[in-house]
């Protein structure tokens, strides 16, 4: 009886040491494991973007050849006036020069750009009420300009309304010629 007294403490005491090891390996290796299956997959997701990353790296020579020829073929064509692509900042500096003479805009109706091998032409057909000395200062004024501007097509008519207060409605078309280089 004590042999097998003795055979159940080496059992209990075996079932304790496996029980024992079993919740030590829960307590500490397992997170271990854990933890390095989530430092394999966040390994993995950067050797991803490593290897994107040199993929844009190989592409940059590339790509600085093409930003070279780009801006060169900018160059060649020449910078564009962004006052005169502005619409409403050509009816602006209109406005502006046609108020400091004096002159009313009756009427503005911008017409389709024209783009030709060595240049742009922009026009706008413009009406105007004032006198024929508020005329003048617009188009002296018009004259200092920097930028080629021609008028074509004038008309110059009586007032023949009482409501207006100038003598004379004019029509013509400014046409902004733009060289780009």
């Amino acid at each position: 009886m004590f042999l097998s007294f003795s055979r159940l403490r080496i059992a209990i005491l075996a079932a304790l040491i496996a029980g024992t090891a079993a919740a030590m390996w829960i307590v500490t290796v397992k997170p271990q494991y854990e933890d390095v299956a989530a430092l394999r997959s966040q390994l993995s997701s950067l050797e991803r973007e490593v290897s994107s990353e040199q993929a844009q790296a190989a592409a940059l020579p590339q790509l600085r050849r093409d930003l070279l020829r780009l801006e060169a073929s900018v160059k060649e064509v020449g910078t564009p006036n962004p006052a005169s692509d502005d619409l409403a900042a050509v009816v602006e500096a209109f406005h502006a020069i046609s108020a400091s003479s004096r002159l009313e805009i009756a009427k503005f109706k911008p017409r389709s750009v024209l783009v030709r091998p060595d240049h742009t032409e922009r026009s706008i057909e413009w009406t105007v009420e004032g006198t024929y000395q508020d005329l003048c200062k617009f188009f002296d004024r018009l004259s200092q300009i920097p930028q080629l501007i021609t008028v074509g097509d004038l008309e110059i008519k009586p007032q023949t309304s009482g409501n207006g207060r100038g003598t004379l409605l004019a029509s013509f078309v400014e046409t902004m010629v733009e060289t780009g280089k």
